[in-house]
């Protein structure tokens, strides 16, 4: 069997009349996303935003090993690779998320092992729904499953983070996912952490320092602002980003105008990366390096005189 082929058919168990649901052999329950939601909040209003989101990545870290190691012979696979890819499929038939893979699929030694878009995110509408607009990502559960189904899949520790989420105000949510190792140093994995929990809960009980560093006068290289390849300090550039932005989370036309070598096809990627469309590729064309067409023929009356 193939990853594609996945559907629910094959895998959900039930009677019409009630009782108990199973999923590849393994005893699930329905949950509501609203009460997920109501969830979400108290955990994040009784003990901060750290701590909630620490025990909602380790949830969905839990849920999605559970589901690989429950389908790893509970279906004829046709070789490793399909079982191993099957997460994202498998994401989308329980209703948490739609999975889009990114065309074409980065390549080289730094491309990471994962990498989807996920265009409704019940996590982001819930995060939005209960607090608003976040300043960080917030699909916490499901960043968690991917981890957990792609660590029990390769037999090694994957961490995955999201890069663009709907409840930061993205178009859609990007997830990402390497080995542990190949992240880059500096990286915020700190939700993974075996005492991240241990860590937290000392730190509320001891009052807040201000890190030396924090204090020092922030430099050019500070202020400057590195998204997509694109390095911007001055405020008119920021101002251009910020526009292409809200114009990337709207299905329209867009036309962008300057000077040549003002970087406009940086901006069109830029757009482009920012919208619900980046799992698509993206085709730059140079419009004044096209030649011109053939001139037709001209015969009989055709002809000048």
């Amino acid at each position: 069997m193939k990853a594609e082929d996945l559907n629910l058919r094959d895998l959900l168990e039930f009677e019409p009349s009630g009782g108990i649901v199973r999923f590849a052999g393994t005893r699930t329950l329905l949950l509501d996303a609203v009460a997920l939601g109501l969830l979400r909040e108290q955990l994040v209003r009784t003990f901060g935003e750290p701590i909630a989101r620490q025990l909602l990545t380790r949830f969905g870290f839990a849920h999605g090993w559970r589901v690989a190691a429950a389908l790893e012979h509970a279906l004829p696979w046709d070789d490793v690779k399909e079982w191993q890819q099957a997460g994202g499929r498998i994401h989308r038939l329980k209703g948490l998320v739609t999975f889009e893979p990114v065309v074409p699929r980065p390549t080289g030694p730094d491309a990471p092992l994962a990498l989807a878009v996920w265009p409704d995110s019940y996590e982001a509408d819930q995060h939005l729904e209960r607090f608003g607009r976040s300043e960080t990502p917030a699909c916490w559960t499901l960043v968690g499953f991917a981890s957990g189904y792609l660590s029990r899949a390769y037999g090694k520790d994957v961490r995955c983070i999201e890069r663009m989420c709907r409840a930061r105000g993205d178009a859609v949510c990007r997830m990402e996912g390497r080995f542990t190792e190949a992240w880059p140093p500096g990286t915020d994995l700190s939700m993974y952490e075996e005492e991240a929990l241990d860590k937290l809960r000392d730190a509320l009980r001891e009052p807040p320092t201000l890190a030396p560093e924090l204090l020092r006068p922030l430099s050019a290289e500070d202020d400057a602002e590195t998204s997509h390849g694109l390095v911007v300090r001055s405020g008119a550039m920021r101002r251009v980003l910020a526009l292409a932005r809200k114009v990337a989370r709207v299905d329209t036309t867009v036309l962008i105008s300057g000077e040549s070598g003002t970087g406009k096809e940086r901006i069109a990627r830029f757009v482009h990366d920012e919208s619900a469309r980046q799992a698509r590729p993206f085709l730059g064309i140079n419009c004044g390096a096209l030649p011109e067409p053939p001139r037709r023929a001209l015969r009989g009356r055709d002809r000048p005189p």
